[in-house]
Parts: C-alpha cells; structure tokens; sequence
C-alpha cells in the first residue's frame, strides 16, 4: 500500500468516526518505550502570543495556534484541528499495528 493510499484511508476514517473516545491532552504516542509524539496545549499567555506574532500552524497553516507538537527534538506550533486530527490517526495507526 502506498503512503497515499494509507493517507486517503486514515481521512476518511477520521471523517466517519467523529464519535471516538474523547481526546485528551496533554497526548504521548508510544511505541514500545519509545515516545513518539507529544502533543500539550499552549497556556493562554503563549496562544497571545502566536496570535499577536500571526503564527500559523506547520501541518495546516492556520492561524488558530493552540498546541505544541514535539517530534523527537523539533517543536511545532498547531492548530486545534491538527492536534485532533493527529491523535485519531495515532490511534487508527496503533490499531492497525495490533491486527497484524
């Protein structure tokens, strides 16, 4: 299967299960002991702070930051849409790791 073919199919998971477990954050994806990916919401100062600066979102380009996104060393600013949209597709991913 191909990257793109495994995209399509986790956007339209995510669109036709927008009744999943509530997400919460702060979100860690593990693997093994590793940590993938942590997600934290920005506290109030920081989203000012994004916003007065006109910040956009590095997976989407919106201008509504509100979460931190740390992959290995790198720190991304996102929107709350991405940060949602992340999560679910971590956990479709996860799932599918486990059918194997």
């Amino acid at each position: 299967m191909s990257i793109k073919t495994a995209q399509m199919e986790l956007s339209a998971y995510v669109k036709t299960h927008d009744k999943e477990d509530p997400i919460t954050f702060p979100f860690s994806w593990v693997i093994g002991e590793k940590v993938i990916t942590t997600i934290s919401e920005l506290p109030h100062d920081e989203k000012e702070k994004a916003k007065k600066k006109r910040k956009a979102c590095s997976l989407c380009g919106s201008r509504g930051i509100e979460f931190e996104k740390e992959s290995g060393r790198f720190l991304h600013l996102i929107c709350k849409d991405c940060a949602i949209r992340y999560v679910r597709n971590a956990w479709e991913l996860n799932s599918r790791e486990r059918m194997l």
